[in-house]
């Protein structure tokens, strides 16, 4: 079975739930991403609850919300000391392994809703971004990450639009 890509934007604002009691604990507020891994965690934010990361592999994904496993609940810094946050993300610059800019990061896709894996949706830059359209680049393919942007580690090997 062919997994979906979706944008982690779509995550945002979606309902969270527990697991084992459907209890509300809040909805999504962001998406915190190992630049060069995958997604590590979703953001919970309720006025009741408060502000609480779940680790990804304790997360399911559904179409009503997603449920999360209550014990595995942490703060989001602990999750910030190796990621970012997926609004953080988008705009920064896509350089090849040369250093040249070839785009912005113009959306994040979740590719295996199992893993956690990404994949980066790009503009490019410049004149080749009025005619070229948009390509996705596997996080796989990032060699180095910082808050300028993302440096791919090879050649740049694009994702079928």
């Amino acid at each position: 079975m062919k997994n979906l890509t979706f944008s982690l934007d779509s995550l945002r604002r979606k309902p969270v739930y527990l697991e084992t009691t459907h209890r509300s604990v809040g909805f999504v507020d962001d998406v915190i991403v190992d630049p060069m891994g995958g997604v590590l965690a979703v953001v919970s934010h309720d006025s009741h609850w408060g502000t609480w990361a779940f680790p990804f592999t304790y997360t399911r994904i559904a179409d009503d919300g997603i449920a999360v496993v209550e014990q595995s609940r942490q703060s989001p810094r602990v999750f910030l000391r190796e990621g970012r946050f997926y609004q953080e993300l988008l705009g920064g610059k896509v350089l090849d392994a040369d250093g040249a800019m070839i785009g912005r990061i113009k959306d994040i896709e979740l590719v295996d809703v199992v893993t956690g894996d990404i994949a980066y949706r790009i503009s490019p830059s410049g004149f080749a971004g009025l005619w070229k359209p948009p390509f996705s680049v596997a996080s796989i393919d990032v060699g180095d990450a910082s808050h300028q942007g993302i440096a791919l580690r090879s050649a740049q090997r694009e994702i079928a639009a």
